[in-house]
């Protein structure tokens, strides 16, 4: 089983890769993980602050996005 860390940074390197995505796209490209994997690894770092959950609207999917840490 992967490491937590080695799926955050996973999460982490294919969203600098490819940009702010749709959740199931980055759960696709990070193949060699479980969705649920994926999913755990975006809300720690959601709460960490390390990435940002965004709507960009109505109809549209939660899109995580690479930003830099907040200084609270």
């Amino acid at each position: 089983m992967a490491e937590v860390a080695d799926i955050e940074r996973a999460v982490l390197r294919e969203l600098v890769r490819i940009g702010p995505c749709a959740f199931d796209d980055l759960a696709l490209a990070l193949c060699e993980y479980s969705w649920n994997q994926v999913f755990a690894a975006v809300d720690r770092l959601s709460r960490q602050r390390r990435l940002a959950l965004r709507h960009p609207g109505r109809f549209g999917n939660a899109q995580p996005n690479v930003s830099s840490p907040s200084r609270s």
